[in-house]
């Protein structure tokens, strides 16, 4: 997977207007006709879900606008691991069951501001056929922020 940070998200975390653990973020899954398409510098300037929202996958099982991330954390990046200090963003799982669809990547957006925060690409496209689709986020977490 292939995770950009928007623009935006980084000036609004910077200036405290952003609570990574206090806010509601939702995960969206995205079709190919925006992944497949975009450059990295359109990634990180795509700052609007009322805009990028035009891309979203749409299929059986799931509904528009995504879900709540669940089980929000922050924690602080292991300097062993790392030779650069991070701050480690995780939640829990995302999966939306019995779901008929494809998605060629996600975007965590913050509803109530409507700020894209980050942009997942998987890299391929991912199907479902009545079956859970789910993303299992990285190890490191959702995002490491340095």
């Amino acid at each position: 997977m292939r995770v950009v940070t928007t623009d935006r998200f980084r000036t609004q975390l910077a200036a405290g207007s952003i609570s990574l653990s206090g806010d509601t973020f939702n995960v969206a899954l995205l079709s190919g006709s925006y992944i497949g398409t975009a450059s990295l510098a359109n990634l990180k300037a795509n700052n609007e879900w009322s805009s990028l929202s035009a891309y979203e996958t749409v299929g059986t099982g799931y509904t528009a606008g995504g879900q709540e991330l669940s089980g929000l954390s922050i924690t602080e990046g292991n300097p062993v691991t790392s030779p650069i200090s991070t701050t480690v963003w995780d939640a829990d799982n995302s999966s939306w069951s019995n779901t008929t669809l494809s998605a060629t990547g996600a975007a965590i957006y913050k509803p109530s501001a409507d700020i894209v925060c980050i942009i997942i690409d998987f890299q391929e496209t991912k199907s479902t056929e009545s079956g859970p689709f789910t993303i299992s986020w990285n190890t490191n977490g959702v995002a490491n922020i340095i």
